[in-house]
């Protein structure tokens, strides 16, 4: 008669057996959850986040108000400069 393998946990306690089936189960949502619990925290993060929306809600703000013009004004402030249009060179 072949030897068979034993079973992971055999010589394990019930107890032992059953915190490893906890974790085997739970363990992805927990991972899962923690990460959720520090999204907030991570500036880099947020910033992908926002990043993200940022461009469609400009475009859906377009035509509600100048509310986001407002709000937007002091930040973008002297922030957009043309660039030169170099001329072309005549020879």
């Amino acid at each position: 008669m072949p030897e068979r393998e034993p079973i992971v946990g055999e010589n394990a306690s019930a107890d032992e057996q059953m915190e490893r089936l906890r974790r085997l189960i739970l363990q992805p949502e927990h991972d899962q959850l923690q990460k959720i619990l520090r999204r907030p925290d991570d500036p880099n993060n947020q910033a992908r986040e926002v990043g993200g929306v940022l461009p469609a809600a400009v475009r859906h703000s377009t035509g509600e108000g100048p509310e986001l013009e407002k709000a937007l004004a002091p930040a973008l402030a002297g922030q957009y400069r043309p660039r030169p249009v170099p001329l072309p060179h005549h020879r």
